[in-house]
């Protein structure tokens, strides 16, 4: 992962741990070039690698309470709402129209679906 420099950004906070240790929660997006999946990732370091080696002293501390840490990545109507935007653009791009008229059948009701849950959620 990251042969191409794809992985070479900061993280998007810290998460302070014992011993002086930190926890360096990154986004990674995934990359075609190297073959990878999106993911977070998390990076273990002491205060003196964050400070030298990676220059996140300035990334926001995340407090872990007993419940845990919620860190949210994909909200499920953003998910939904390009769903629905590649699915209309692919029924759009279908030349045999035979074929067409039962995809976009098929495809409007998911459509349809997928908008009720996302009105449903709002």
């Amino acid at each position: 992962m990251g042969q191409c420099g794809c992985g070479n950004f900061n993280g998007i906070a810290r998460i302070k741990a014992p011993n002086k240790t930190w926890y360096v929660i990154q986004i990674y997006p995934g990359c075609r070039y190297c073959d990878t999946s999106a993911g977070v990732l998390l990076h273990q370091m002491t205060s003196k690698e964050l400070k030298e080696d990676w220059d996140c002293e300035d990334l926001p501390v995340l407090e872990v309470s007993p419940y845990g840490l919620n860190i949210p990545v994909l909200h499920y109507n953003e998910v939904a709402k390009q769903t629905v935007e590649s699915l209309q653009d692919w029924v759009d791009d279908v030349d045999d129209y035979s074929f067409r008229d039962a995809v976009h059948k098929i495809s409007q009701e998911w459509i349809e679906n997928i908008k009720q849950r996302m009105n449903d959620e709002i």
